[in-house]
């Protein structure tokens, strides 16, 4: 058995702390490509595919929801709900808070106060079933760069006690037009080419929820295509999408609902059908990064 040792360049400094809050692996568990056995997570129905999940009431609810850095507060009393089904696109300056509430909703950052439900579970007290039920792929790859393609979804695959595994592996692969190389290192692979694995890692266990920080990032003409097509597939069959982008265009094609963040607070939540580009380009009042600040908010 080969050890993995420290992973390479596609990892950041965040991704093994990432990696033991979602599987519940401590802190000085070093991986290996041969990883014998399941963490314990709740494993996924048998029959589950990534074509079909049991429906739920909501996808996600917060209330209340806070989480500051130090001095500085990302989120301020955020409420926010979403629906099986839909496409919800945040969109808000840097800094807004938009990828700490995606990193709470996958529970990978801990908020300081409020409630958090994902897909029917309480975080607080059924992490990881709610982590079970979602898929993230956000700005850190959380892939080991020692090891081939193949060894990184079969490893997710067992952190997730997924079933017929390599079943799974095979259609996540195909699904995002990387089975071709299913037995390169991810160190080997272009930026682009490593996010299509990081995709194909969040959608292994055919989550209900798919959390995505500006996936669109990297990716070139063909693999946008792609990336369409898995979202467009996630707004039906009781799946949800919840995502952040800066491309007003894009986030409108993809969005059902749009939700508006600026300074930790929510300044608009609205369908998709009402608001326009010209809306959300008036939101940024002309001034790049910066949204208005409603009357009575600091």
């Amino acid at each position: 058995m080969r050890s993995v040792g420290t992973p390479g360049p596609q990892r950041d400094v965040s991704t093994h702390d990432d990696l033991a809050s979602a599987g519940r692996i401590h802190t000085q568990f070093k991986p290996t490509a041969g990883f014998p056995f399941n963490l314990g997570i709740a494993k996924p129905n048998e029959s589950d595919s990534l074509t079909s999940v049991p429906s739920q009431n909501t996808a996600f609810q917060v209330r209340g929801l806070e989480k500051s850095y130090g001095i500085v507060s990302a989120l301020r009393g955020v409420d926010m709900d979403a629906i099986p089904d839909e496409c919800l696109v945040l969109f808000g300056p840097n800094g807004a808070g938009k990828t700490t509430l995606l990193r709470i909703l996958a529970g990978l950052t801990r908020p300081d106060a409020g409630t958090v439900t994902v897909n029917g579970h309480d975080i607080a007290r059924e992490g990881e079933l709610a982590r079970q039920s979602t898929g993230a792929l956000l700005h850190s790859p959380m892939l080991f760069a020692d090891m081939t393609v193949r060894e990184n979804l079969r490893f997710f695959a067992r952190m997730f006690g997924i079933p017929d595994s390599e079943r799974r592996i095979g259609e996540a692969a195909e699904r995002t037009h990387m089975t071709y190389r299913l037995d390169d290192r991810v160190r080997t692979l272009s930026h682009g080419l490593a996010k299509r694995v990081a995709l194909a890692r969040a959608l292994l266990h055919a989550p209900r929820l798919l959390i995505l920080d500006e996936p669109e990032t990297g990716l070139d003409h063909s693999a946008l295509k792609l990336l369409d097509g898995v979202i467009a597939d996630y707004r039906r069959g009781g799946r949800s999408v919840v995502m952040t982008t800066h491309s007003l265009e894009r986030g409108l094609a993809w969005a059902d609902r749009v939700v508006l963040l600026s300074r930790g607070r929510v300044l608009l939540d609205r369908s998709r059908a009402q608001v326009s580009t010209h809306d959300l380009e008036s939101a940024f009042g002309g001034h790049e990064g910066q949204f208005p600040v409603p009357t009575g908010v600091a």
